[in-house]
């Protein structure tokens, strides 16, 4: 499923200000169709009749008024479109690697699925009476479990503090730590994983409400931190961002002035206090 990006105080903009109804909705249709059809901003002139407003043509002179879009030769092209959302080439590396993320998972899962049947099927088939005969069966169809760490391996609970800490999304910090003790083998593999968290963070995870970004369970199980570090991947972040924190209060991420940013301010209190 696609999405757009629309900064929460848009409606407050002075360019968006003094647009009608209808110039707002074209505005916002135009967003989705970008997003949709992965056009970089480009709008047709031919398909502006589809978006549902009344003489969208005349319409459309509001927004290049007001410099939200632009005149092409074929059409519009949306003002600063790819500076607040993805261009197309980077969707579609990120949804090739979803697509194969997807096929490991699918071949993992059948390959568990005809393990567990055959294994289920010589248990099943031993006599009641044979409980040895049963219990080996079972030892060699099952995996052996991973050992518990040694009780003097103390870089894991260290480094998963660290990739904890710098992780956008604290939503459940149990199974993320049992994944992490299953699955993170060394100090080397557990640096590299919060090498790649601050990666991420650093090069905009924070513009991301918290419920788009995945759970640290899951990041750890589908191994994100191995995916390729291509630099096309890495959204530049808008100067508009200079002072984001994470909320200790509500939990979101704001951006706000200096001042909020040192205090770390909660900015749905101060909007409530003000009404």
């Amino acid at each position: 499923m696609a999405y757009i990006q629309i900064y929460v105080q848009a409606p407050r903009h002075h360019k968006i200000l003094p647009l009608s109804d209808a110039a707002f909705r074209l505005w916002v249709v135009g967003l989705c169709y970008c997003q949709e059809h992965l056009t970089d901003g480009a709008i047709p002139a031919v398909v502006l009749p589809t978006f549902g407003v009344k003489r969208a043509g005349q319409v459309a002179k509001e927004l290049q008024d007001t410099g939200l879009w632009r005149a092409t030769a074929t059409g519009f092209q949306v003002h600063d479109y790819t500076d607040w959302n993805a261009p197309r080439a980077v969707v579609t590396k990120r949804r090739q690697r979803a697509n194969e993320r997807y096929r490991r998972w699918q071949d993992k899962h059948a390959t568990n699925a005809v393990s567990n049947t055959v294994g289920n099927a010589v248990i099943n088939a031993v006599p009641n009476g044979a409980a040895t005969q049963r219990n080996a069966t079972q030892y060699v169809q099952d995996p052996p479990l991973a050992p518990h760490p040694a009780s003097g391996d103390t870089w894991r609970d260290e480094w998963f503090a660290k990739a904890y800490g710098a992780y956008p999304n604290k939503a459940g910090k149990n199974p993320a730590y049992a994944v992490w003790v299953r699955d993170i083998a060394s100090a080397d593999e557990a640096r590299a994983v919060v090498q790649d968290i601050q990666r991420r963070v650093a090069s905009g995870w924070v513009r991301l409400e918290r419920r788009f970004i995945p759970k640290l369970a899951r990041y750890l199980e589908e191994r994100h931190w191995e995916d390729a570090h291509d630099e096309a991947l890495v959204d530049p972040l808008p100067a508009f961002y200079k002072h984001v924190w994470a909320c200790p209060t509500c939990g979101d991420m704001h951006d706000g002035t200096a001042e909020q940013y040192e205090s770390r301010a909660c900015l749905r209190e101060v909007a409530h206090q003000e009404r």
